[in-house]
């Protein structure tokens, strides 16, 4: 018989930090993605996609854990409307933090975003749909659910998962580029906390990574010889 007991906020709390820990854990077992081979990408891709979406099924399933808390819903055209919104949203304020910035000359590592540009669109499109999805359940749909349950508070969930999202980008990219994943990070958590709908933040997540690295391809390929 299943047993669909909720989790204590001792076991939530463990959940949270387990679930975060391996997935930064299953992350550091592959090569960076700035350095690694197509072969090595599709791999990465399918290992951290499977595990997220099993960690996501496995608390539905056993954990006790309720799909409505951790954003679990039919797709619905409202979905897809609001995950626009909040790619824009996203987009614009991304925008205004990197131009900014930019006069004080800080912005992203050149160097990781032309290795990750140089890659075909196939690849491109698997790198963001990787991120999209394993990050946004994760970081969003597990993180801010079982935190919630922990703690009580939900913008305290929210504050704590949007910390450990932005701090797991500086190994890649930088410690600058903590400050340039909160900013999207910021967004995606205020609207999984509005509208407790993951195709929202995964469609928005995916489309900000895709179209930033489209672009950065395009204009590599505009300075090639």
């Amino acid at each position: 018989m299943t047993n669909r007991t909720a989790p204590s906020r001792i076991q939530a709390l463990l959940i949270a930090v387990l679930a975060a820990a391996g997935f930064l854990l299953l992350v550091r077992l592959f090569p960076s993605i700035a350095k690694a081979s197509d072969s090595q990408i599709v791999v990465k891709a399918l290992v951290e996609i499977f595990a997220s979406v099993a960690l996501l099924y496995a608390l539905i399933r056993w954990g006790g854990v309720s799909p409505e808390s951790l954003g679990v819903r039919r797709v619905r055209a409202a979905s897809v409307g609001w995950g626009l919104v909040c790619f824009i949203a996203t987009a614009m304020l991304s925008a205004i933090v990197v131009f900014s910035f930019a006069n004080f000359g800080i912005g992203q590592d050149k160097g990781t975003l032309t290795a990750l540009a140089s890659h075909s669109v196939p690849i491109i499109l698997l790198i963001a749909a990787m991120a999209s999805i394993a990050e946004e359940i994760v970081f969003r749909s597990v993180l801010i659910s079982q935190l919630e349950m922990a703690t009580g508070r939900s913008w305290l969930a929210g504050a704590i998962s949007l910390a450990v999202f932005a701090g797991a980008h500086a190994g890649g990219w930088g410690p600058w580029q903590i400050l340039f994943a909160a900013v999207p990070g910021l967004i995606l958590t205020v609207f999984f906390l509005w509208k407790r709908d993951l195709w929202i933040c995964i469609l928005a997540h995916f489309l900000t990574d895709a179209l930033g690295l489209l672009g950065a391809a395009a204009a590599l390929a505009q300075h090639r010889p």
